[in-house]
């Protein structure tokens, strides 16, 4: 719907607007739709033939206060966060603090608003947990790196900096990989490739950190805690059995095992723990990945019921239908902002998706 709104000038592909959907269920004929496929402004799209179960139109909804300042306002909190880190060069503690509430409430508020006006509520019933899990946090690994770098603002400013907003950003700067529905269906060839330069980046990550962790002495503590155990309390020496569990969790009957967002960031945090430039940097952009999961989408279970997962084989109407009662009039998408209006009589999809 938003590739075919921009296509027909209701919305930039920059900066988003607000479009009117109507579906309509009459069976439309070629002849009677007179539909071919055209190219404008970046959106080119396929003439089908020769008979539609439906069609939906697109107008104008001329409904103010839709625009999506999200790319100013995350630009203006990126400046801020950089001049205070340079020139006031808080303590380490405050520091975290800062990063860790701005980027929750970037996240809530700007970057993927679920509510206009927001539903207060909501957004301060999610602090809570994102503070206990940011205690864990500082505790395990922002704690000795920041300290580290405690003399060094611009080290921190720039290496933290940049990891940071590509993690709080991160749905938006990879919303193009082809990995999207990755643990739902097949992968494409691309996104088969994009796995494996990912590993590798993952791979030579790890292999840095554990030749530093062998300088420090710290190369066992992290190897029994990821091989097998993790620990469980601070103050005293309990720990849990991790592999384990996750592999008796992956062979639950009618259940599929999801690492979230969040649980592959809290998994990385703990070993991006040294006194070095990929833990400022990779630590950073693991606590963005994990605001942007919890905040874009809650605290999912690792666990989700096998029937529940969508595989994408669902009707083109049911999905219209189903996206008709949930946007109702005024269907916004993030990233997408109105400068020119056109009406579309008749924007026609066929029953087998293609291009828009």
């Amino acid at each position: 719907m938003c590739p075919a709104a921009i296509q027909s000038g209701l919305i930039s592909r920059h900066l988003g607007g607000c479009f009117t959907l109507k579906p309509t269920s009459t069976e439309l004929d070629w002849d009677q739709a007179g539909y071919i496929g055209f190219d404008a402004n970046g959106v080119k799209s396929a003439s089908f033939e020769p008979s539609f179960p439906g069609a939906f139109e697109l107008s104008s909804n001329g409904t103010g206060g839709c625009l999506d300042i999200h790319p100013i306002i995350t630009g203006v909190n990126a400046a801020c966060l950089l001049l205070v880190t340079l020139l006031l060069a808080p303590s380490p503690v405050v520091l975290f603090a800062t990063i860790l509430i701005l980027g929750y409430l970037q996240i809530v508020l700007i970057s993927d608003p679920p509510n206009q006006p927001p539903y207060w509520d909501r957004v301060l019933g999610g602090l809570p947990a994102v503070l206990m899990a940011g205690y864990f946090f500082w505790r395990v690994s922002f704690k000795r790196t920041l300290d580290a770098f405690r003399h060094l603002p611009v080290e921190v400013a720039i290496w933290q900096g940049i990891g940071y907003w590509i993690g709080i950003e991160s749905s938006t700067i990879f919303s193009k990989l082809p990995i999207q529905r990755l643990g739902y269906g097949a992968l494409s060839a691309s996104g088969v490739i994009t796995i494996i330069v990912i590993v590798i980046i993952v791979a030579i990550v790890v292999l840095v950190q554990a030749w530093q962790a062998r300088k420090f002495g710290l190369l066992q503590y992290y190897i029994v805690r990821y091989a097998g155990m993790v620990r469980a309390g601070v103050a005293h020496d309990r720990y849990i059995v991790l592999v384990p569990i996750l592999i008796i969790l992956a062979f639950i009957p009618d259940y599929t095992l999801r690492l979230h967002h969040y649980l592959l960031a809290t998994i990385a945090i703990p070993v991006l723990s040294l006194p070095n430039r990929v833990s400022l940097f990779g630590q950073a952009f693991a606590l963005g990945l994990f605001l942007d999961g919890v905040g874009r989408w809650g605290w999912a279970s690792i666990l989700e019921y096998t029937a529940s997962v969508c595989y994408a084989d669902v009707d083109l109407w049911s999905q219209l239908t189903a996206a008709r009662r949930r946007c109702g009039i005024g269907y916004r998408h993030t990233g997408l902002h109105a400068r020119h209006v056109v009406v579309v009589e008749h924007l026609l999809v066929p029953a087998d998706p293609g291009p828009v």
